[in-house]
């Protein structure tokens, strides 16, 4: 007949390991598994964060571009000499202009937009040349708009209704 007392032994060593066993299970879904979400939440808020500095990258980009542009425009004080450099540059290709209309608009972050609304007249190559020295002109000028056709006053010359802005910038 076998031994049945080595067996109790045995048997008290098997309860014992699964006591053991349901303790480790309930740490590790209480203790680990929270340690677990913990990191997890942890790791979402690093993702935010990186979001968040990448936006923070652009923006100073953004802002370090527009102090670029800023130091591109003349200062308000120039208004005289800025509003005049089309008719100077009119002038030199021997363009007559007979009259111009200027309006001033203030812009949010301390800029002046002036523009002037004018027609010239001349030959294609002498209005061709004013456009070339407006665009590569010191100060920033835009074409928002022109129109080419012939001048009704002249035969062979051609008249340029064109409106140019530029932006200045103002005291803060």
């Amino acid at each position: 007949m076998p031994d049945l007392d080595h067996l109790h032994f045995y048997k008290k060593e098997s309860v014992f390991l699964g006591i053991l066993a349901g303790i480790f299970l309930i740490s590790y879904f209480f203790v680990f598994r929270a340690s677990d979400q913990a990191l997890l939440k942890k790791e979402d808020r690093l993702k935010e964060m990186r979001t968040e500095l990448g936006e923070l990258l652009r923006q100073k980009r953004v802002e370090e571009k527009l102090i670029q542009f800023g130091n591109l425009l003349e200062e308000e004080g120039r208004y005289t000499q800025v509003i005049n450099i089309p008719g100077e540059l009119a002038k030199k290709y021997h363009l007559n202009v007979p009259s111009v209309t200027y309006q001033k608009e203030a812009l949010e972050g301390n800029f002046l937009r002036v523009s002037s609304t004018f027609s010239v007249t001349g030959s294609y190559e002498a209005i061709r040349r004013f456009i070339a020295d407006l665009e590569s002109s010191r100060s920033l000028y835009i074409i928002e708009d022109m129109s080419l056709g012939k001048s009704s006053k002249e035969g062979s010359l051609l008249e340029l209704q064109i409106k140019v802005s530029t932006l200045l910038k103002t005291k803060i």
